[in-house]
């Protein structure tokens, strides 16, 4: 998006003001209205919803189920989603994060911050589970 753009503004400083004008039209009136579009496909889906909703994530044997709070706020609360546990592909720790990655489910991924388990042992059941996942999938 950006070099054709460019391209008219060095060409409508060097060689003829008309290009520059072009790209001031691109600019102004035809990409804010691209973008909106982009907004409105990506940014209101169901899943963004979800994605920035209050959660908290229920492990069990035959899955994870993700049960939304009530935020108070005039958001509908979304129905709880339950994972099996055959949708989840890997997982991976990072320095601040749990990332569980899925196979094409509403979801891409599930990031599971540390800050949210309340203690190491809870941590290792977690983590028994996690495993217990992958390794019935192989």
């Amino acid at each position: 998006i950006a070099l054709p753009i460019a391209t008219q503004l060095i060409l409508g400083l060097i060689h003829d003001i008309v290009f520059l004008y072009t790209a001031f039209i691109s600019i102004f009136l035809i990409l804010p209205p691209i973008f909106l579009l982009i907004y409105y496909y990506y940014a209101l889906t169901f899943e963004a919803r979800i994605a920035i909703q209050n959660k908290h994530i229920e492990f069990q044997e035959s899955g994870i189920n993700i049960v939304f709070e009530n935020s108070g706020e005039e958001m509908h609360t979304a129905k709880p989603i339950f994972i099996k546990r055959e949708k989840i592909d890997s997982f991976k720790y990072t320095e601040k994060y749990i990332l569980l990655m899925l196979n094409k489910n509403i979801y891409s991924n599930i990031t599971i911050p540390y800050t949210a388990i309340a203690n190491d042992d809870k941590f290792q059941e977690i983590d028994t589970l996690i495993i217990s996942y992958i390794n019935t999938k192989s």
